[in-house]
C-alpha cells in the first residue's frame, strides 16, 4: 500500500488541493496517510454512508468527527443514494472545506441587498 503523501511527494501541482475520494469504505484509511498534502488542500469530496455495508466501514458521524479534528467541517451534500432495500437515504458525497479555509472566510447568511429582497417578498406573500 502506498500513501496519499508519498503519491503526491514529487508532484509540480499548486496548491490549493481538491481531492475526491471513492474507495468503498476506506476513505479514513486514505486519509490517515495524507497529512502532508491535506496542509495545502482547502476541499475533500468523500463518499460517506449512514449504514455498515462493508465490514469495520466508518458511517457519516465518524467521517464527521474524522474530518472535523483534521481541521475540515461539512461544506456542501452532492449528491445522495438511496437503498433499493426500503428507499431509505444510504450514502452521501459530501464535500468538507478546511474550517479557516478560502471557502469559510465569509458567515453571513447573505448581503444587506439580498436580506432586503428576501423581506420584500416576504411582505408580499403575507
Amino acid at each position: 500500500m502506498v500513501t496519499l503523501d508519498k503519491i503526491t511527494l514529487g508532484c509540480d501541482s499548486k496548491a490549493p488541493y481538491l481531492i475526491k475520494i471513492d474507495t468503498q469504505g476506506a476513505e479514513l484509511e486514505v486519509l490517515s496517510g495524507a497529512d502532508k498534502i491535506l496542509e495545502k488542500t482547502e476541499c475533500i469530496v468523500l463518499e460517506v454512508s449512514l449504514f455498515h455495508f462493508m465490514i469495520g466501514d466508518p458511517q457519516i458521524f465518524d467521517v464527521i468527527d474524522f474530518m472535523k479534528n483534521k481541521g475540515f467541517v461539512v461544506y456542501d451534500v452532492i449528491s445522495c443514494l438511496y437503498r433499493p432495500l426500503d428507499n431509505a437515504l444510504a450514502q452521501l458525497n459530501i464535500s468538507f472545506v478546511r474550517e479557516d479555509g478560502m471557502f469559510r472566510k465569509d458567515h453571513r447568511y447573505c448581503t444587506r441587498k439580498q436580506r432586503e429582497e428576501q423581506n420584500k417578498r416576504f411582505k408580499e406573500n403575507m
